[in-house]
């Protein structure tokens, strides 16, 4: 599962806690934080601290996977039609007379 903002990281966390019959009280007493530390990531708290996150996963036995795929290619540029051609050396060469 990906998750692609804090929001969906605190569901993804809570997801698997859930999944695992475990409570609120059961994980934050397992990781040694208080349960609103816990109600609080799962909820999207922009300001958890990383390691809590990290001991929730750890406890939830989630791995972290950073990278992943490959951004989208940009688009192939386009091709001009016939008539936007313009001949930039027939420009340059007007009017020089060749000796």
């Amino acid at each position: 599962m990906q998750a692609k903002s804090v929001r969906e990281l605190g569901a993804v966390l809570r997801e698997r806690r859930i999944a695992r019959g475990q409570t609120q009280r059961g994980l934050a007493d397992e990781i040694n934080v208080t349960q609103s530390a816990i109600s609080k990531v799962e909820k999207g708290y922009p300001g958890a601290s990383i390691g809590l996150i990290f001991q929730m996963l750890k406890a939830l036995d989630l791995p972290l996977t950073l990278g992943g795929e490959a951004p989208p290619s940009p688009p192939p540029p386009q091709r001009k039609a016939e008539d936007d051609f313009v001949d930039l050396d027939a420009i340059a060469n007007t009017g020089l007379k060749r000796k």
